[in-house]
């Protein structure tokens, strides 16, 4: 009776062995889609560059899925024709976050 309940305990550590283990291999080769990188839009930066470095940042998340990219600004940058063209070739893959301030209030 104790070798049966000890086989069965073994039996089910090897199961969730097998499982953790393929788990393990499937989240090292693919990428989930909702993952992301950021890349810092310097000022002056060209459309090259920051093609080259949108690039870099994808390939920087190891997996078979291309990561969303998150663009970050600086306060008050717009970007130029250039660069808005460059994110409209990624068609949504790369999103621009500019910071937002609220307005300070002497009421604190």
């Amino acid at each position: 009776m104790l070798r049966t309940i000890l086989e069965i305990t073994v039996a089910c550590f090897a199961v969730y062995g097998i499982y953790s283990a393929l788990r393990a291999l499937a989240e090292t080769f693919t990428v989930p889609r909702a993952y992301a990188v950021s890349v810092r839009l310097r000022a002056g930066e060209t459309a090259d560059s920051l093609a080259a470095r949108i690039v870099e940042a994808r390939l920087a998340l190891s997996g078979g899925a291309e990561p969303r990219v998150l663009l970050l600004c600086e306060q008050n940058y717009v970007p130029d024709d250039e660069l808005l063209a460059l994110l409209r070739v990624h068609q949504g893959e790369v999103l621009r976050v500019s910071p937002y301030f609220a307005a300070e209030t002497d009421d604190v």
